[in-house]
C-alpha cells in the first residue's frame, strides 16, 4: 500500500466511521447526506489501489516488452520506496528482485537475497514459494549444481500437482522451462526440450521469454552439432538488449561458432 493512500485510508476510514454513529445516534433528516459522504471518502481507496496495481503491472510489462533490466529494478525500487508493505509482499519482491538480478548476471547479489529468505520460506505461500524455488534452480544452472536443481524440481513437481487451479497454468509453464534448462544443463532429451521450447514460443510469449527461450533452443541446436542453426538463432537473440545475460551469453557462443567454423 502506497504511503499517501495508506494516510487517505486511515484518514477516510476514521471520518467514515464517525459518521456512521452520527447516523445512527441522531435524528438528523439530511441522514441521506452524510450516507453519500461516506460513500464519497471510502470509494476512492479502491480506485487509488487499482492505479497502485495498474502503475506495478506497467512496470513489470515494460521489462518484458524492452528487456531493459536496469531500468526494471530502478523503477521496481522507486515503486517499493513509497510503500507500506506487509512481509508477505515484502517476501515476494525481495525475490523478484533475485530474478532480475540474475537476469542480468549479478549471481552474487541475486544469492545474497535468496540466503537471507531461507528461514522465513518455510512460511510462503504457494506462489512465494514457488519463485523462491525457481529463482534458486536458476542460480543452481547457472553454475552447473544439478544435483541441487534436482531436488528443487522435484518439489515444484509436487507444487504443480497440489496447486490451486487458479495457479496452475502458469506453475506448469514455469516449471516445463525450468525441466528443459535442467535437461539442457544436463545434456539429456535434448529433442523433447527443443519441442517444449518450441511450443513456449508458438503460444506468442513476451519478447523477453521469447528471446530467453530462443537462446536455450541455439544452446540445443548447438549441443546437437546443427552450428547454422544455431548461429541464426544466436544471431536474433544477441540483438535483444545486452544488459541480460543470456544475451551476452547467446554472444559467446557466436564467437565459439566462428572459431569452430574457422579452424
Amino acid at each position: 500500500m502506497n504511503k499517501k493512500r495508506f494516510l487517505y485510508w486511515i484518514t477516510s476510514i476514521t471520518i467514515a466511521l464517525c459518521l456512521i454513529v452520527y447516523i445512527w445516534v441522531s435524528n438528523d433528516e439530511a441522514y441521506w447526506l452524510y450516507t453519500l459522504l461516506v460513500v464519497l471518502l471510502v470509494f476512492p481507496n479502491f480506485t487509488f489501489k487499482k492505479m497502485e496495481k495498474q502503475k506495478l503491472m506497467q512496470i513489470i510489462i515494460h521489462y518484458s516488452q524492452t528487456g531493459s533490466v536496469n531500468e526494471y529494478l530502478q523503477q521496481l525500487k522507486e515503486y517499493d520506496r513509497n510503500m507500506i508493505k506487509t512481509n508477505r509482499i515484502k517476501y515476494y519482491q525481495l525475490i523478484t528482485y533475485a530474478q532480475a538480478y540474475m537476469d542480468k548476471g549479478s549471481f552474487t547479489k541475486a544469492k545474497e537475497i535468496l540466503d537471507n529468505l531461507t528461514e522465513p520460506a518455510e512460511k510462503f505461500n504457494p506462489l512465494t514459494k514457488f519463485l523462491y524455488y525457481r529463482a534458486w534452480i536458476n542460480y543452481f544452472l547457472n553454475f552447473g549444481q544439478v544435483k541441487e536443481a534436482k531436488e528443487l524440481l522435484d518439489q515444484l513437481k509436487i507444487m504443480v500437482e497440489v496447486s490451486h487451479a487458479s495457479l496452475q497454468q502458469q506453475f506448469i509453464i514455469n516449471y516445463q522451462l525450468l525441466l528443459a534448462k535442467y535437461n539442457i544443463r544436463c545434456d539429456i532429451l535434448l529433442a523433447e526440450t527443443r519441442a517444449t521450447l518450441n511450443q513456449v514460443i508458438d503460444a506468442n510469449p513476451t519478447p523477453l521469454m521469447m528471446a530467453s527461450s530462443s537462446y536455450y533452443i541455439g544452446i540445443v541446436e548447438y549441443k546437437l552439432g546443427k552450428l547454422a542453426e544455431a548461429k541464426k538463432i544466436f544471431t536474433e537473440v544477441a540483438s535483444f538488449n545486452e544488459q541480460l545475460h543470456f544475451v551476452r551469453k547467446a554472444k559467446e557462443y557466436l564467437i565459439k561458432i566462428k572459431e569452430t567454423s574457422t579452424n
